[in-house]
């Protein structure tokens, strides 16, 4: 639980560390080869490995064309982001074991949420003091960026291999592009279109497989 902890808090660290040097879509881009990579390691059949490579060409397809002058700190921040992320995967996948339901992913949170609050919790009250009505927003963006995406992850980590998991992940960007494509007005462009449509073929392929194999002994115990 501590573990679980302070990996959410690492990678939630990261992340946002990674988002004020490069670009938003190449961030997570580096960031979804950590689950990928994952799934590439514990796959034990040869299409598993056929679908990670099929849904890591679709994330570097959804990557936008950037110059090559990034700031490597910024790219090294990525890359501990994905790397948090594997980790997340492998000990949520552990707790999810030995407590019921999101109990165990609710007190890794408390533990991240007390390690965070030395570094940002000051700074973040005196912002709210002076101004409550951003507090329904930040609560809200808690909520549906934090909280509620994780329990899901944790549950769904109860109920499939990691290899599945870690390719199923990468539809995440696919379901962002799409929203922006309905809510935003966003144009996506024909290599865009591309990403979506393999990236949707390795999601449905290891869901195929996945079912064909749920009696199959779990791949790590």
């Amino acid at each position: 639980m501590i573990v679980l902890g302070l990996i959410m808090t690492a990678q939630t660290a990261c992340f946002y560390e990674a988002l004020d040097r490069i670009p938003l879509g190449l961030a997570v881009a580096i960031e979804f080869m950590g689950p990928l990579a994952l799934a590439l390691v514990t796959s034990r059949r040869l299409m598993d490995a056929v679908f990670v490579a099929v849904a890591a060409t679709g994330i570097v397809l959804l990557t936008p064309i950037v110059g090559g002058d990034l700031d490597p700190v910024g790219l090294a921040w990525s890359r501990g982001s994905g790397l948090g992320w594997a980790c997340f995967i492998v000990a949520s996948k552990r707790l999810g074991k030995a407590l019921k339901d999101g109990v165990g992913l609710a007190l890794a949170m408390s533990v991240a949420a007390l390690v965070m609050f030395p570094f940002t919790g000051p700074a973040t009250l005196s912002v709210l003091a002076g101004d409550l009505s951003l507090l329904v927003s930040v609560l809200a963006l808690a909520l549906f960026s934090g909280a509620v995406p994780f329990l899901f992850e944790f549950l769904a980590l109860k109920r499939m291999t990691m290899t599945t998991f870690g390719i199923l992940i990468a539809i995440e960007p696919v379901t962002a592009d799409l929203i922006g494509v309905i809510a935003l007005a966003d144009v996506l462009s024909l290599r865009g279109w591309i990403a979506v449509a393999v990236i949707t073929v390795a999601a449905l392929g290891a869901t195929v497989l996945e079912h064909r194999n749920k009696d199959a002994t779990p791949q790590i115990s």
